[in-house]
């Protein structure tokens, strides 16, 4: 099996050896993964995955 994940959420599993990453899907190595290719150093030019997050609320919401 393979997925796409934030690598927050799995750091913990990967360096337990619970899990194996085969690559990272941005465009240079992450520091808390820096053994762990990208995917164009795996073989794999052009894939890429960039996770953004945001927080949205309703026009209007008070600031606290």
């Amino acid at each position: 099996m393979a997925a796409y994940v934030v690598p927050q959420v799995i750091v913990a599993h990967v360096k337990s050896g619970k899990l194996r990453a085969l690559a990272v899907a941005g465009p240079s190595r992450l520091a808390m993964f820096p053994a762990v290719p990208t995917t164009a150093e795996a073989g794999l030019p052009g894939v890429e995955a960039i996770a953004w997050n945001g927080i949205f609320v309703p026009a209007g919401t008070p600031r606290r």
